[in-house]
């Protein structure tokens, strides 16, 4: 037995049945109603796994499309300080010459960049430069004050030599 029905039997007056459906609007949903709400929230929340879905998954291409061309720049920086330091007279020439296919970026490192810039410079020398030299990392050491500071100079050979030998270590 329905709602309408049990309040029909009351016999209740039109004015107070309209006064209590008015009051169950207010407070309750009718069951048409809320299943319509009910299936539009299912479909918002779909659609919204979807939306999710649909930007992680944009964020992570994003991140990995920035990942490649960083990664690209710092291979290509590394490239140009070897051939600077290889000696190479010009670089995009040389360049042209290397197989970049297998050069890789392995721990901020290039692998396979020497062997071929090894094999470019024995096979065309005139690319590059006769002798390069980078002198890098050497620090000399402080003098000591442990030895007295002596003049060699005001000895006459045979107290220099007998100096010498007598504070050599």
């Amino acid at each position: 037995m329905t709602l309408t029905e049990q309040l029909s039997e009351l016999a209740l007056p039109q004015e107070k049945l309209k006064q209590i459906y008015d009051a169950l609007k207010a407070e309750y949903v009718p069951k048409d109603e809320y299943k319509r709400l009910s299936d539009n929230l299912s479909a918002l929340k779909t659609e919204h796994k979807k939306k999710a879905d649909y930007l992680r998954q944009a964020k992570e291409d994003a991140l990995n499309r920035q990942k490649t061309l960083y990664e690209q720049q710092i291979k290509e920086h590394l490239i140009e300080l070897a051939l600077k330091e290889a000696g190479a007279k010009n670089n995009e020439i040389v360049r042209s010459l290397l197989d970049m296919e297998k050069i890789t970026l392995n721990e901020g490192k290039t692998v396979g960049l020497t062997s071929q810039l090894t094999q470019l410079r024995k096979n065309a020398p005139f690319l590059f430069e006769d002798s390069v030299i980078f002198l890098t990392g050497y620090r000399p050491e402080a003098s000591s004050d442990i030895l007295p500071k002596v003049s060699v100079g005001d000895m006459t050979y045979s107290e220099a030599v007998a100096y010498l030998e007598k504070n050599r270590q």
